[in-house]
């Protein structure tokens, strides 16, 4: 009779290959899913530092327009009231005529255009405007026509200077601090050309002169003025450019 011999250590062998095998399926799943996590949280710290950076940059933007925006309201300000200052100078200066002389201030720069009688009084009118403290150049573009300013002058003489006379001092520089009070409005609007716009107050009546790019703007022009303190009514004499309007 044949004896039936067992092999104890086979079947454990068998058995520890069966756990080391479970065991290493575990250790690789726990892997995995470590190794996905950690995915996860390098994305996401990735997309949060994307975000935060896009933040930063949308914020230094932001800070940078405002400081802009306050820089060029500022600045037209100023050149509005060096303008009105250099406009009183020629109202109050008895060889110059202000209503044929028009002028226009950016930065330190003073510009000037219309018509005077002589070399003189051209020479004269950008030394006026030097006298000014915070305009440290001229632009001086005054044509020397006498026959121009004469009309020019008999006009004012008859109807402006006519009504300038029967103004007071206080009347006056009312006047002339409405003309600067519109014109820092039009300066601080992105949609007129306010350096392109010339305005005259008298008697709290505006008149605006000037070409602009289209009939919307000049109604814009208008409605602005109107709206300014003081004014009691506007004479838009504003032309609108036939190239951009039509």
């Amino acid at each position: 009779m044949k004896r039936s011999i067992k092999h104890p250590v086979f079947k454990l062998s068998a058995l520890s290959i069966g756990i080391l095998l479970a065991t290493n399926s575990t250790f690789a799943n726990e892997h995995k899913h470590n190794k996905h996590e950690d995915s996860v949280q390098a994305e996401t710290k990735q997309a949060w530092q994307e975000a935060k950076k896009e933040t930063k940059q949308a914020w230094q933007a932001a800070k940078a327009e405002t400081r802009d925006v306050a820089e060029y309201t500022e600045a037209a300000s100023r050149n509005a009231w060096l303008d009105g200052k250099l406009e009183t100078a020629y109202l109050f200066n008895r060889h110059l005529n202000n209503f044929t002389i028009d002028t226009k201030v950016k930065g330190d720069v003073a510009y000037l255009s219309g018509n005077v009688d002589s070399e003189i009084d051209k020479s004269l009118a950008e030394q006026v405007a030097l006298s000014i403290e915070g305009i440290s150049s001229v632009e001086n573009m005054l044509n020397v026509d006498a026959e121009k300013a004469r009309e020019e002058r008999k006009l004012s003489n008859s109807d402006k200077q006519m009504q300038s006379d029967k103004r007071s001092f206080a009347q006056r520089i009312e006047d002339m601090t409405t003309t600067a009070t519109v014109k820092t409005k039009l300066l601080a609007n992105d949609s007129t050309g306010g350096m392109d716009v010339n305005v005259d107050t008298m008697n709290a009546v505006v008149t605006l002169n000037g070409k602009v790019s289209s009939s919307a703007e000049k109604a814009l022009v208008e409605q602005i003025a109107s709206n300014t303190d003081d004014v009691r009514s506007v004479n838009n004499s504003l032309q609108v450019s036939e190239e951009q309007d039509g």
